[in-house]
C-alpha cells in the first residue's frame, strides 16, 4: 500500500462506495490495521491519525452532555444567538422534559412551548415574537429527528 495521491483518491472512495463500506468494517479491527499499515509507509499520517482519534474521542462526550432530544436543539440555537438559561429559570428542567419526551409529543404541544419561550422571555425582559418561537421550535424538531435517523458520528 502506498499513500494515495490526490488524483487515486476519487477513484478509491469509489471503489469503497461499489463494495459497501459495510464490508470494509465488518471485519474486527480492519481500521486498526488500515491505520497501522498507513503510519508505516507514510509518517505523516500518524498525526491524521491522531487528530482523527482525539475528534473521535471527545466527539461523543460533546454529543452526551449536549444530547440531541428536541430540547438540546433548542438550548443550542438560542445559546447561538447570545440567549443563556440564566439561574432559576426553568429552562433546562423544560429542555430536558421535551428531549425525553421526544419530538413527536414536541410537535404535539408547540403552543405550550411557545408559552413557556414567551414566559421565559418575558422574564428576561426580552422581545418575542410567536413566529420566531414557533420556527425555531419546529427547527429543533426537525434536527432532533434527524440525529434519531442518524445519529452525528455516523454522517458523511
Amino acid at each position: 500500500m502506498h499513500a494515495l495521491t490526490l488524483r487515486e483518491r476519487p477513484a478509491k472512495r469509489e471503489q469503497w462506495i461499489k463494495r459497501g463500506f459495510k464490508k470494509i468494517h465488518a471485519r474486527p479491527g480492519a481500521l486498526k490495521d488500515y491505520w497501522t499499515s498507513r503510519v508505516r509507509e507514510d509518517p505523516e499520517a500518524m498525526q491524521l491519525a491522531e487528530s482523527v482519534w482525539t475528534e473521535y474521542q471527545n466527539r461523543p462526550q460533546i454529543e452526551d452532555k449536549l444530547g440531541t432530544g428536541p430540547g438540546s436543539q433548542l438550548k443550542r440555537m438560542l445559546s447561538k444567538i447570545g440567549i443563556q438559561p440564566s439561574p432559576g429559570c426553568q429552562c433546562n428542567k423544560r429542555a430536558t422534559l421535551m428531549d425525553k419526551r421526544g419530538p413527536d409529543w414536541c410537535e404535539a404541544h408547540l403552543e405550550e412551548i411557545i408559552g413557556w419561550l414567551r414566559e421565559e422571555a418575558q422574564r428576561a425582559h426580552l422581545p418575542f415574537v410567536d413566529l420566531a418561537g414557533r420556527v425555531l421550535i419546529r427547527r429543533a424538531i426537525k434536527l432532533a429527528r434527524a440525529d434519531i435517523a442518524q445519529p452525528p458520528l455516523l454522517r458523511r
